[in-house]
């Protein structure tokens, strides 16, 4: 009889959330795991869009696109000024510089999973290349307590970047929307959240 081929590998989701449902300001229209959700789509929407408009016309691009989506009044307002204070916030200004890229779609192997996921924004210079991850969630932990499931996917992202670029050295944040915040990540934290490969 032929050989039986080998197995694929087993696949990992890397953006897989945290376990607790942040609350959100649609909550209203929906149970708090969508509204977060669907809050969470809206904001990672603009800051995909709004960096490459000139500063005048975001606020206006922003809103209109809420209104689309059936948000108005407080609701939108909000939202729009957590993204303002993003895109204003200088520890955040090389991910939305000219150089950065919006939703870099990756996948490969590592440790012998199969990843696929998109990267929020990247940035690629000779030396290091930077990738940040957009994190909506209401109330953000302490720096350096991020759950365990953000930390493999940017440990997932990272082991990929490294294999694409050698010799660059590859630095992962996480930037929390509604503060804004944004938290670095060591690289021993990353190489210690890798999953460990499979049986």
């Amino acid at each position: 009889p032929p050989p039986s081929e080998p197995s694929p590998p087993p696949r990992l989701t890397p953006a897989a959330p945290a376990a607790a449902a942040p609350r959100s300001p649609l909550e209203g229209r929906a149970g708090p795991r969508a509204a977060a959700l669907e809050r969470g789509r809206l904001v990672h929407a603009l800051l995909a869009q709004l960096p490459a408009l000139a500063e005048a016309e975001r606020e206006g691009r922003a809103l209109a696109f809420l209104a689309a989506n059936g948000l108005a009044g407080a609701a939108a307002a909000e939202i729009w000024g957590q993204v303002a204070a993003l895109l204003a916030d200088p520890a955040c200004a090389r991910f939305f510089g000219p150089e950065a890229r919006a939703e870099v779609a990756v996948a490969g192997s590592v440790a012998g999973f199969e990843v696929s996921g998109v990267i929020d924004r990247l940035v690629i210079t000779p030396e290091v290349v930077w990738l940040a991850d957009f994190k909506t969630d209401a109330e953000p932990p302490p720096p350096g307590k991020a759950p365990p499931s953000y930390l493999r996917q940017l440990a997932l992202y990272a082991a990929l970047l490294a294999e694409l670029y050698p010799g660059c050295e590859v630095r992962a944040a996480i930037i929390w929307t509604v503060l804004p915040r944004i938290d670095g990540l060591a690289k021993e934290a990353l190489d210690a959240a890798l999953p460990s490969g499979p049986a």
